[in-house]
């Protein structure tokens, strides 16, 4: 049973979708650059410049291609709308087959965190954080030590 909001989302949707099959749907660019249409992985569409940059493929010395080719495929943006939709990651902000192969990369990059963390602390030697419970107890007995001299005084 869907809601009233997903029922209008739906419908929203299939309008959407025929307007666009019939060259309605298309944003109107008024002056300016033209912008193009691409598909990302997941399926979403994104309106944005094609970003033209000049190539170079070389083996060893020699030249073996070059030309200019938009940057914007590097992304990993489509051209089509994707056939098999791949799958957003939120750790690494790209796309990935399966929800598997999500959680794996989820866990790497813990990982990954928790190594750069331990060689921060070795490089800036950084204790736990029982270091600073032992300051923080040393600081309170300063302080009632300091507040009994004042009292004498």
């Amino acid at each position: 049973m869907t809601t009233l909001r997903e029922g209008f989302k739906e419908a929203r949707q299939e309008a959407h979708d025929r307007a666009k099959g019939e060259g309605w749907a298309m944003t109107p660019v008024y002056g300016g650059p033209q912008k193009k249409r691409y598909y990302l992985p997941d399926g979403r569409e994104v309106m944005a410049l094609p970003s033209m940059r000049d190539y170079v493929k070389r083996e060893g010395k020699v030249v073996v291609e070059s030309g200019t080719r938009d940057a914007n495929y590097d992304k990993g943006w489509l051209e089509t709308p994707p056939q098999n939709l791949k799958v957003t990651c939120i750790h690494c902000d790209r796309w990935h087959d399966t929800e598997d192969d999500v959680v794996r990369c989820g866990t790497q990059r813990n990982a990954m965190v928790q190594k750069q963390e331990q060689a921060y602390r070795k490089r800036f030697k950084i204790g736990d954080e029982d270091d600073v419970i032992k300051l923080k107890s040393e600081v309170q007995e300063l302080r009632e030590m300091l507040k009994k001299v004042l009292e004498k005084v």
